[in-house]
């Protein structure tokens, strides 16, 4: 999975460099702002539902995204109480940190007061998942092992579609 991810950066990365060389970014003028709009729009959406199974302790069948969106409805008494009030709690304080004392970084904030409570009270007793341990330092540095051409060429489309997620929101942010 970290080769995958590791080769799936790398081809991104490259394609909006050969993007940058080849000056493509005058296509920005054909997008309107109501389709950058949309597009950021239908980009949280599909943000939210990926995260949703976090949020709410429970993971339920779904194979695209309308499915795993409507199957979240239909199981919602499957709700892991704990781990969702944390979520709820840990959202709250992101959302009051950012209107009420924007030169705090929220995110970072949060994070290490979620991690000092989940010590403190053991939230990991009470069902909720925590990280566990992290391995330190980075990966070694090379050509990514068990990656196949195959493998590659199977990630040229996801790269595709990174790349001009990461495009479009830049050009959507650059504009407002």
């Amino acid at each position: 999975f970290i080769s995958l991810t590791i080769v799936l950066a790398l081809l991104t990365g490259i394609m909006l460099i050969i993007a940058g060389l080849l000056r493509l970014g005058v296509l920005a003028d054909f997008l309107s702002r109501p389709v950058l709009d949309g597009f950021v729009v239908g980009v949280a959406i599909t943000v939210l539902v990926g995260q949703l199974d976090k949020l709410l302790g429970f993971e339920p069948e779904g194979a695209d995204f309308i499915l795993e969106g409507l199957a979240f409805i239909a199981n919602l008494g499957q709700i892991h109480w704990a781990t969702f009030f944390v979520g709820l709690i840990c959202l709250a304080a992101l959302f009051l940190m950012h209107r009420y004392t924007p030169k705090i970084p929220a995110a970072l904030t949060v994070m290490i007061l979620a991690i000092v409570v989940s010590y403190l009270v053991d939230l990991e007793s009470y069902g909720v998942h925590i990280v566990g341990d992290i391995p330190a330092g980075l990966p070694p540095f090379g050509v990514p092992e068990g990656i196949t051409p195959g493998d590659v060429l199977a990630l040229i489309p996801c790269a595709s579609a990174i790349a001009l997620v990461s495009f479009a929101e830049s050009i959507a942010v650059a504009r407002s």
